[in-house]
């Protein structure tokens, strides 16, 4: 994805409750965004319900990562 942020604008802008990522792409946001390189208000996840992964394993450090940028906006 040219892109990975345009994913978490989506599930703001339009309140998605339940979505489904590649392991790739949780990957590539968390090596690209972090809570605090955005501003408190880039994201309202506070909708989001369970942001699903599957393929393949998702690390542990990724995971952690990308469960405390989710967390910082809402979800």
């Amino acid at each position: 994805m040219q892109c990975p942020r345009l994913l978490l604008e989506l599930c703001s802008t339009y309140r998605i409750t339940y979505t489904f990522s590649p392991n790739f792409l949780i990957s590539q946001i968390c090596r690209e965004l972090s809570p605090t390189s955005l501003p408190s208000d880039a994201f309202d996840f506070s909708d989001l319900v369970a942001f699903i992964s599957g393929g393949e394993a998702v690390s542990v450090k990724t995971a952690i990562a990308f469960a405390n940028l989710l967390e910082a906006f809402g979800a």
